[in-house]
């Protein structure tokens, strides 16, 4: 009886028969505090990685958009050079080989 006494009287008793009887709701709550706190660091790192993924698609597009200018840069030129190609041919069966020609084109060539 004095070591209850020593310990704090009934006090300690209440205390003892509290932690007995919520042992396993302190449990639970120490749990639910732990989830919560693993679910603000998930959500944070969601956050994080959305972020991400937003900065790449932006990226992603610029490339793209650069992509289909640099593409259509080039379909010009080839363009350009499908139209030389023919004027080419077409000014090469207009040339004489014949020397002092009345007709030749380009008419000063001796």
């Amino acid at each position: 009886m004095q070591i209850l006494i020593a310990l704090g009287g009934f006090e300690f008793v209440k205390w003892l028969v509290r932690w007995f009887t919520n042992r396993n709701n302190d449990k639970l709550i120490n749990d639910a505090e732990a989830e919560k706190k693993k679910y603000e660091v998930l959500e944070g790192h969601i956050e994080f990685l959305q972020g991400e993924l937003k900065e790449k698609e932006e990226r992603f597009v610029e490339q793209t958009t650069r992509l289909r200018q640099s593409q259509d840069e080039c379909f010009k030129l080839k363009e350009e050079n499908a139209k030389i190609r023919v004027d080419n041919a077409v000014l090469s069966t207009w040339k004489c080989e014949v020397k002092k020609c009345e007709r030749r084109m380009p008419p000063n060539g001796m």
